[in-house]
């Protein structure tokens, strides 16, 4: 139950902060600020920005296997990723997509492994 709701939990902030993220860079594209290709690129740093910083706090929780916790939120990042697109969009799956989603997983568990470097003990 404990991880149910530490991963739960992580889950709901991960969602708010996409649709923080998905509000402001709308706004940029609705005023034509950025081109469409920019806004997607924007996104896709954000979002790879994101997947660092919950890597890193799993990383600095951990108490050992810092690439463990990694890949256990990295998936379930991922998974809540692919629900998203199956919901807005048809096909979601794509090579792209699988190349997007495994830099993405990569970077949360190099930034948790780096977080549980990072412990004090």
């Amino acid at each position: 139950m404990k991880i149910l709701k530490k991963y739960g939990l992580s889950i709901l902030y991960f969602i708010g902060v996409i649709l923080i993220l998905s509000l402001v860079i709308s706004l940029f594209n609705l005023f034509n600020l950025f081109t469409t290709k920019t806004v997607d690129l924007i996104f896709m740093i954000s979002l790879l920005i994101t997947f660092l910083i919950f890597g890193y706090r799993f990383g600095l929780k951990a108490s050992k296997k810092g690439y463990l916790e990694g890949i256990k939120i990295g998936l379930s990042l991922i998974f809540t990723l692919i629900i998203i697109n199956l919901i807005l969009y048809q096909s979601p799956i794509s090579l792209e997509r699988i190349l997007y989603y495994v830099i993405l997983i990569s970077s949360s568990i190099l930034s948790s492994m780096f977080g549980i470097n990072r412990q004090k003990k």
